[in-house]
């Protein structure tokens, strides 16, 4: 079987390769696209994953001695500007404080001092009546 009619075919296969490039171009430059961005991803989170090793490292985790009172925790916290202190008990982690309990605590003092204030008031009050009623 002789081919005869090279010129044509020949002709056909640069229809043929032009057909498949306009349809490939697009594609490639998308598969270019994405492996550009993949490539800026990848050293995105490589950089997140430095910082994120760099900051556990420099993280000191701030404790307190079970023997603490809420002004020296208060005081840590507040140094540190942190909202969570480990309370010890012999170099073990015997618990934690964080500023919500903080907060609830104080909230307990001033109800008790209120009590209290309004007691003595009322001690007050009645003790100068019964001196006024003795006079």
């Amino acid at each position: 079987m002789a081919i005869e009619d090279t010129e044509g075919i020949r002709r056909d296969l640069a229809e043929i390769n032009t057909f498949v490039r306009e349809r490939l171009d697009p594609v490639t430059q998308k598969v270019s696209l994405l492996s550009e961005e993949t490539e800026r991803l990848k050293r995105d989170i490589s950089e997140i994953q430095r910082r994120d090793r760099a900051s556990r490292r420099d993280a000191v985790i701030r404790q307190a001695d079970v023997d603490a009172d809420l002004a020296q925790i208060t005081a840590a916290m507040s140094k540190h500007g942190v909202r969570r202190v480990l309370v010890t008990r012999d170099s073990e982690i015997a618990g934690v404080v964080t500023l919500d309990d903080v907060i609830d605590a104080m909230a307990q003092i001033m109800n008790n001092l209120s009590g209290m204030l309004t007691r003595q008031l009322d001690y007050e009050l009645a003790h100068m009546v019964s001196q006024d009623n003795a006079a």
